[in-house]
Order: C-alpha cells, then sequence, then structure tokens
C-alpha cells in the first residue's frame, strides 16, 4: 500500500501461466472500496515484481486528489495536432497540419502498436515527413508550454543526435537520440536536453511523452518513456521560433538524423499536460473523439425514457434552439414542430457501428409533425473537429417499411438524393469529411411513418470501445462502457461477450469472480 509492504494475503484467485502482480491506487470515500471510491488507475505485470519496482512505481503515479487539479484528464483540451497515419496518408486529423514525404523512395507503412492501426516505416537513410499544412510559426509554442506524445520503434541506433521528430535546435522542440553513442533519448524544449536516460530496447513498441512547462512549476522540461519519468530538466525553458517547418523523423535544423525505425500516433497539445493525463495516454488507448451519442425522443410526450450515460438524452427539438452536445459541439433544427413517439418498439438493445444501443434509444423516435411524404425534416451539427466521420442513423420501430434521409458536410455539397439506404428498423452509416470549421448536415425524408430514433457520430473506422468508468452503486459494481462488453472467470482466460448487456452494466458484488473487458 502506498509503495510499502502493508501484509501477506493468500487469495482465492485463479491464474495459469505467469504469475502476475496486480496493483490499483484507489481514492478512498468513507470506507476501503465503499460507495462513492475511485479506482484511478490499474496495471498487470507479467512476472514477479521485487521490493524497490515496486516502490519506483507507486512513486512514478501522478498525484491525484478529490475536486480536480492533477487528478483531471481532458485530452482534447489542447489537442491542435494529431498524426496517426491510420488512412495511409501523413494528414493531421484535428488541425489541418497535414504532411508531404521527403526521400527517395516512397515512405512505407506497418502495423502500428497493438490497437493503434498503422505506423510509418522509415528506412532511416533519407525519408521523413515535412509538415506544410499551416504557417510555420504555429506549432512553436513560442514562450509558451507544450506536450508531445506518441509511439516508437527503433530499428537502428546508426547516427549522432537522430530525431524522432523536432522544430529544430537550440531553443526550438525536438526528441532525439542522445548523442551519438548509447541508445538513450532526450528531449529539448525551450532549454538544452535533460540527463541521459536508461537505453531504449531495439526492436519493441515504445511510449513517450515530452513535456514543457513554460512556468516550471515542478520542472522545465520532462520526458517519461513508457509512463515512467526518464529524465527531466530544472531550469525553466523558453521555446522560440525559426521559421522551419516540423519533421518528423527528422530535424529541420541539421540533416543526417533521419529516423532509423517506426513512429505512431503523434499528437502535440499546446500546453504541459498534468501528471494524470500523461498517465492515461498509456493507459487509454488511442487519443481521438470520443463518439456522440444522440436518443431521440426521450422522456416527454410519447418518449420511451432517457437512455444512460454517455448517451445525449434529447426529448424533442425547437427551431434555431442549440442542444448542446459537449465539447463544443451543438445540434440545431432548422425546422419546427418536432415530435416524439414509440409504437410498436423493439424492447431490447442492438449493437450498430461497434456501439452498443440501449433499447430506451431504439424504443422511440422523433418525426416531424405533419409526417407526410415530401416533408424534410433539417438538422446541423456545428463544432466537430475537421476530420471524417462515420455518421450513424437508427429507427428502432419495428413496423416500418422505409426510412431515408441525407447526411452531409460543408455547405453547396447536399446529394440530390437519399444516401442512407433505408435504415427502417435497423440502422445506416454514411461515412463524411468534415473540413475546418464546416457543419455536418443531416435531412429526414418524411414518409408517412417512423422517424430517427438515435445518431452516432464517431471517428471514421469506428471506436475502439473501452471501460470509462467502474463504481459501486447500491451494493452493485457498476460498469460504464463503449463497444462490446465481455467477461472471463480469469484474468487471462477467454472472453466472451456479455448476453443483452448495456452500458452501464450492473454486476452483483457477490456473484462468482469475473473480469470485464470492452472492445
Amino acid at each position: 500500500i502506498d509503495g510499502a509492504l502493508s501484509g501477506t494475503w493468500a487469495g482465492n484467485i485463479p491464474f495459469s501461466g505467469d504469475t502476475k502482480v496486480m496493483g490499483a491506487r484507489l481514492e478512498q470515500a468513507t470506507d476501503h472500496m465503499g460507495e462513492g471510491s475511485v479506482m484511478h488507475s490499474w496495471a498487470t505485470y507479467s512476472g514477479l515484481l521485487t521490493a524497490a519496482e515496486i516502490t519506483s512505481k507507486f512513486e512514478a503515479l501522478p498525484d491525484v486528489s478529490t475536486g480536480g487539479g492533477d487528478g483531471e484528464v481532458d485530452l482534447l483540451n489542447g489537442l491542435v495536432a494529431l498524426w496517426n497515419f491510420d488512412d495511409g496518408t501523413f494528414n493531421d486529423s484535428v488541425g489541418g497540419f497535414n504532411g508531404e514525404e521527403r526521400g527517395a523512395a516512397p515512405i512505407g507503412f506497418t502495423d502500428g502498436p497493438g490497437g493503434y492501426g498503422s505506423a510509418l516505416a522509415l528506412d532511416g537513410v533519407d525519408q521523413f515527413v515535412e509538415i506544410t499544412g499551416g504557417a510555420a510559426e504555429d506549432l512553436t509554442f513560442e514562450g509558451g508550454s507544450m506536450t508531445l506524445s506518441a509511439w516508437f520503434r527503433v530499428g537502428a541506433f546508426d547516427k549522432g543526435w537522430q530525431a524522432l521528430i523536432a522544430k529544430g535546435e537550440g531553443d526550438r522542440w525536438r526528441v532525439h537520440r542522445r548523442g551519438g553513442d548509447g541508445s538513450g533519448l532526450a528531449h529539448a524544449g525551450g532549454v538544452g536536453e535533460g540527463p541521459a536516460g536508461a537505453d531504449i530496447s531495439l526492436g519493441e513498441w515504445h511510449h513517450l511523452v515530452a513535456v514543457t512547462d513554460g512556468d516550471a512549476v515542478e520542472f522545465g522540461t520532462r520526458l517519461y518513456v513508457d509512463g515512467e519519468i526518464y529524465s527531466e530538466n530544472a531550469a525553466t525553458p523558453s521555446l522560440g521560433e525559426n521559421g522551419k517547418r516540423v519533421m518528423i523523423g527528422g530535424n529541420p535544423d541539421t540533416g543526417n538524423r533521419t529516423w532509423n525505425g517506426d513512429i505512431d500516433d503523434i499528437a502535440l497539445w499546446d500546453r504541459a499536460l498534468s501528471g494524470a493525463e500523461v498517465a492515461s495516454l498509456l493507459a487509454d488507448g488511442p487519443i481521438g473523439f470520443s463518439p456522440i451519442l444522440l436518443d431521440f425522443g426521450g422522456t416527454e410526450g410519447s418518449g420511451a425514457g432517457a437512455s444512460p450515460s454517455p448517451w445525449v438524452t434529447i426529448d424533442s427539438l425547437t427551431e434555431d434552439e442549440p442542444v448542446d452536445l459537449g465539447g463544443g459541439v451543438t445540434l440545431t433544427a432548422l425546422d419546427d414542430g418536432y415530435t416524439p413517439n414509440n409504437p410498436a418498439p423493439p424492447n431490447e438493445g442492438a449493437e450498430y457501428a461497434g456501439i452498443m444501443v440501449p433499447q430506451e434509444a431504439r424504443n422511440d423516435y422523433l418525426f416531424k409533425n405533419t409526417d407526410t411524404a415530401g416533408t424534410e425534416a433539417r438538422m446541423q451539427i456545428t463544432g466537430l473537429p475537421a476530420g471524417t466521420y462515420d455518421v450513424t442513423v437508427f429507427e428502432g420501430r419495428t413496423t416500418d417499411a422505409s426510412q431515408f434521409a441525407k447526411i452531409w458536410a460543408g455547405d453547396g455539397n447536399e446529394p440530390d438524393a437519399e444516401n442512407t439506404g433505408t435504415f427502417a428498423g435497423d440502422h445506416a452509416t454514411v461515412t463524411v469529411t468534415v473540413g475546418e470549421g464546416e457543419t455536418l448536415w443531416y435531412k429526414h425524408l418524411e414518409d408517412n411513418s417512423g422517424g430517427i430514433s438515435g445518431m452516432i457520430i464517431q471517428m471514421a473506422g469506428g471506436s475502439a470501445g473501452g471501460i470509462s468508468a467502474v463504481t459501486l452503486q447500491d451494493g452493485n459494481i457498476t460498469i460504464e462502457y463503449t463497444g462490446t462488453l465481455k467477461s472471463s472467470a480469469t484474468v487471462n482466460g477467454e472472453f466472451s461477450a456479455v448476453d443483452g448487456a448495456s452500458s452501464p452494466y450492473s454486476v452483483a458484488a457477490d456473484q462468482d469472480q469475473a473480469f470485464f473487458i470492452a472492445e
């Protein structure tokens, strides 16, 4: 407990294969694992940890405390660029800082770390990506703070100071090999490199986070590798401009420093991330846009009830009155007369586009009154980050024969005819690309019956799924998740989908032992 041995326990937890040591750091309320307790992090390690290793891992954990502060995590706040390479391009999915490949041979792609899609594969000869989108000074963070996160795999350390990603030398930021000997990394961000850390193993995926705190509250610059502090510099940094473009796998201020190996999921923030946010980058999977889950119909009139969090339940819509969907995104109806209804409900959930849809969302719908053929019900969604989205619409009514709509992005791009196909009693997904500042449009084509039960908006490719919260409520364990919930009797056993599960899922505290994942 808190990094020190508190006692021993022979618990009845079945294991097979390698021994596992499991540790959790808890924020306690009024009782150990009692009502209101919160689990902040969980890690499983293969093999036995020594006492010194356990103490070291405890000391590396971020400070967490009730009331927010360092314990709050908002990875979309201040995120200015994200290159994940999953679509086989060098485009930024957040801010338009797109890249172009450089080098004699075309840059290839390889599999990234588990769950992260594709990654850059750089040959170490002359290949790198130059960020040509936006202005050169846009990614300088001059005089301020910044954070860089990336996955990387070293093919070889075969040249001095070879660059993983860089804005330049001097008071510009960069992450690179430290020197010409050894296998260590270094981060310089407005101040010189910190001391050398341990050697980085070749041929294996590693995760790094490089932080520059312009206020130098706890440190000036700090480099994390695989979730632990790798090196830091206490001096106050001052980031400067050089008028040059960021390079992935190279350094714009000097040549012959190209990276030999693979790079994936590079993200940049215009602020210093907290310790809890740094920890979540490694624990929670790929950074990205959280799916927007909408339940139309809700609790008013003939609505079938509100869907559980994280679904946003919209009872009805009023013309020109925006509805806040969170994260700066709003939905506004451009027509009046929206009415909830719930005939012939399915009374069960379903999985659409990798998301579990609760029965509350499927059991009712909105239609435009009067629901006559030729009537159109229009909505606009603003505030979405630039990117490519899968927009899924669904209707639960079991007796409907047809339901159609148009979905598009940007002004003047409305399709001539419906582009969903019928989604009566089912769902349909349309993939659209939303440019910077563009609007996502939805036009429902009324046909005398039914309407729209709900909508799912997620980055193209779907949601990876995951467990977002585990709490104790009314004596039961409650699991909030996206995707498909699976369980197993053992931690490393075969996981199978939980029949009829929808989020939040309740587990009786006295039931047989079970382990859960969501994907």
